[in-house]
């Protein structure tokens, strides 16, 4: 019995040593060393197909929802991707119509204040530098599709509606600073009452509360009365078109969500109630109700990117190959790839244990501007539809190995997985040490073995792909749906490698010949 029991614990114990071994033998690979296979030369062998890489450009517009993180701020001094102005435009209403600033029973004996709240999510850039937020009154007479109370988009250039309204700050200051390391600092309101953290608070002008003060329902009896805004949605849209939120300057992005109720526009007032003098105040937010019926905000966020006398401007027509490939997050740039070496891989009996891209990041000379602008966290990769020049597709098999999809299914709903598996796909950002420089840079991996081995065995169309950073993105020739991706809007960009370099990119397969009995 005893001779039995150490015979099984002596085969366990050799079996995890072997295991231990094989898993040591596996890192011994440098690119993709948990994944890729052992390459011996002899049964398993390893090939490195280049990249030819051309810069791309977007210069159209998106959706976003309103539960977004939208963007508000100004980068100044990336001398590699230029400028960016980031505003956001929104009406905040009551909760319900009709609307009373009061409730029934309180008198309002004096006004104290009108602050504009944002919720902070985070930023990116140099929180060191505080920004200039100005805020202005959208022009009551803006028409168009700002009225459309289901407004959701971001723009990349033309403004909807514009700035061009009165500045409504306290004391008419030009502008208000706004620290950001400080924001997520607790604030005690309210005579003491309430408190919040991760809030931006604006106090708006006398004049703004004023005409506020002056459409409250309850007050139709009073001296003075101007209107009645609070008594019904459309009447409100018409007078209180909503606000322009802009930065003047600074050297950062923040991100903030406009359907959190941390962001609101608080009345601040004096009441009387059972003869009792209180300070307290309401709320106007981004849904409401009117009359049973729920109207979200008409909300917009105008990004314009200005890259002026950025390195990779002008881009050469015809295109041509590039060294150094600039790619930034959704508004932002791309780049199309072309793998003319995989054709030879088209009409040969090969199993394809793994086929990796591998995009890496090129230092730049200023290490300060690498740590204020950092990368995007994630990367995509898709094909370039040869039915149209301007479409693309998603890759094939490889998204998300687990979900049955077929980029070919046009126009059925079933042309994209509706979700990535990361951990298999890749495209999130990784560290490793650059062996020139000795300094932590980033690299993206991108595993598209299926699909290679699919071109190989069907031999399939070896199309050009596409890699970018982006938030939302959409098949027009599917249909309108848009699809997340886990990057914040216009937070991140990175220059890596391309066609030729330090740190070009690469296609690795690692493969075997199928033997013929």
């Amino acid at each position: 019995m005893n001779r039995r029991i150490w015979k099984t614990a002596l085969i366990g114990f050799v079996t995890i040593i072997l295991l231990n071994w094989s898993c040591t033998k596996l890192d011994t690979t440098n690119l993709g060393s948990d994944l890729l296979p052992l390459v011996d030369n002899v049964n398993t062998f390893a090939d490195s197909i280049d990249v030819l890489a051309y810069q791309g450009l977007f210069s159209d517009s998106t959706k976003i929802n309103k539960t977004d993180d939208l963007v508000l701020g100004k980068i100044t001094t990336d001398l590699d991707f230029g400028k960016t102005q980031a505003s956001v435009y929104v009406q905040l209403k009551p909760a319900r119509f009709p609307f009373s600033i009061a409730p029934v029973g309180d008198t309002i004996i004096g006004f104290d204040s009108v602050v504009l709240c944002l919720r902070f999510k985070d930023a990116w850039g140099d929180t060191s530098v505080p920004q200039q937020i100005t805020v202005r009154e959208i022009p009551s007479n803006t028409g168009g599709t700002w009225d459309s109370l289901f407004q959701s988009k971001f723009i990349t250039f033309s403004p909807i509606p514009d700035n061009s309204g009165q500045l409504v700050l306290y004391n008419n200051a030009p502008y208000q600073l706004v620290d950001i390391r400080r924001i997520n600092d607790k604030i005690i309101f309210a005579n003491g009452k309430d408190s919040v953290s991760g809030q931006i608070r604006i106090r708006l002008s006398d004049e703004y509360a004023t005409k506020l003060f002056n459409q409250d329902t309850a007050a139709v009896t009073r001296p003075g009365y101007l209107g009645n805004a609070f008594y019904k949605d459309s009447i409100f849209r018409s007078i209180f078109k909503g606000l322009a939120i802009e930065s003047l300057s600074g050297d950062a992005l923040m991100s903030i969500n406009l359907a959190d109720a941390n962001t609101r526009i608080e009345i601040h007032y004096r009441k009387k109630s059972n003869n009792v003098t209180d300070t307290t105040y309401t709320s106007l937010n981004l849904f409401t109700e009117d009359f049973g019926a729920i109207f979200p905000s008409a909300i917009a966020n105008k990004v314009i990117r200005d890259y002026s006398n950025v390195p990779f401007l002008p881009i050469p027509v015809p295109r041509v190959p590039a060294d150094e490939i600039y790619l930034q997050t959704t508004p932002g740039t791309f780049t199309d790839l072309s793998l003319p070496g995989l054709n030879s891989f088209k009409d040969t009996n090969r199993i394809i244990h793994r086929a990796q891209l591998r995009i890496i990041q090129i230092p730049n000379p200023d290490i300060i501007s690498d740590k204020k602008f950092t990368v995007p966290d994630f990367l995509y990769l898709d094909l370039k539809d040869i039915t149209n020049a301007v479409d693309y597709k998603p890759v094939y098999f490889d998204l998300n190995p687990g979900l049955f999809y077929n980029p070919d299914n046009i126009p059925v709903n079933s042309y994209y997985p509706g979700e990535v598996q990361y951990g298999y796909f890749g495209g999130f950002a990784k560290l490793m040490t650059d062996p020139l420089t000795g300094r932590g840079i980033n690299f993206y991996d991108f595993n598209i073995t299926r699909y290679i081995q699919q071109m190989v065995t069907k031999h399939n169309i070896n199309y050009d792909l596409r890699v970018f950073a982006p938030f939302r993105f959409n098949y027009r020739q599917y249909s309108p749906q848009v699809f997340g991706y886990p990057n914040n809007l216009a937070h991140g960009r990175v220059k890596v490698g391309g066609t030729n370099g330090n740190y070009k990119m690469q296609l690795v397969i690692i493969w075997s010949k199928i033997k013929v009995l």
